[in-house]
């Protein structure tokens, strides 16, 4: 089984005007953020064996694709640690995170009834980018999602082609190179489509991107649709990050980006 390197973990604290003292005590405005990669030959690091459900160490055994089994351990490493994190437990082998009917991961509880943890599972989001994996971990009544987009210069005419004529006058605007700005955009609706639970298997223009706010570190992100929502997004090493959260949440202090 491979080894993973740990690239970073974090908690993210969030902050809204309409919770009281007892929906923060149990949580809704945290998240536990990771970001791991598996390591290549001969790098040293530690086993993915301790971190993953029998289920989830059966079935990487029977990938045959590198690549694909790569980005499988690697995500569901990043959830664990992000559970372990949430949860206090040094076990995270006994947590299941399970394909759900649209390829969602969701966590399963069955094990974790056992150990009294049932009722306190969180929810997970998990992003892939070349070789790397994030994962992060947040209350159900509070629905988050994240993305990693590697810029992807062939890409570009894909990437356009998708951008509605306004999203094209709205990146015009931006001081970024094209591929840049059209990945970006890329990048948040993923996010949404992941704080959905939909992916993007509705027409993207259903997506449409209302309004880009540069305001260092981020560029948030306003959707036609969804004025629920914002997107958060910055720029790592390989690509962009995308953080989707309810428009009304608050993020206190980005002592987390360094896990990005």
């Amino acid at each position: 089984m491979e080894n993973i390197r740990i690239l970073g973990t974090s908690h993210i604290s969030m902050t809204r005007d309409d919770m009281g003292e007892f929906d923060i005590a149990n949580g809704l405005l945290r998240a536990t953020l990771a970001h791991v990669a598996v390591c290549g030959n001969g790098e040293p690091g530690e086993d993915a064996e301790n971190w993953l459900h029998p289920e989830e160490l059966s079935l990487a055994r029977r990938m045959s694709h590198d690549g694909r089994r790569n980005s499988y351990i690697a995500g569901r490493v990043a959830a664990k640690m992000c559970l372990s994190q949430w949860l206090a437990t040094d076990e995270p082998d006994r947590f299941w995170v399970r394909p759900g009917v649209f390829g969602q991961p969701f966590v399963d509880g069955s094990a974790a009834i056992g150990a009294g943890l049932g009722h306190k599972l969180p929810c997970v989001s998990i992003a892939h980018s070349e070789d790397t994996s994030m994962a992060i971990a947040y209350h159900r009544a509070h629905p988050m999602g994240i993305d990693l987009a590697p810029i992807d210069e062939d890409a570009m005419p894909l990437l356009q082609a998708e951008l509605t004529r306004d999203e094209l006058a709205l990146i015009s605007e931006l001081s970024l190179p094209e591929c840049d700005a059209a990945q970006l955009l890329w990048s948040c609706k993923e996010s949404l489509g992941k704080t959905l639970n939909t992916a993007l298997m509705v027409p993207l223009p259903v997506f449409e991107v209302a309004e880009l706010i540069a305001d260092t570190p981020f560029i948030t992100v306003h959707y036609r649709n969804f004025e629920q929502y914002r997107t958060i997004a910055c720029r790592n090493q390989s690509g962009w990050f995308s953080l989707t959260l309810p428009r009304a949440t608050g993020i206190s202090d980005t002592s987390w980006m360094g896990c990005v």
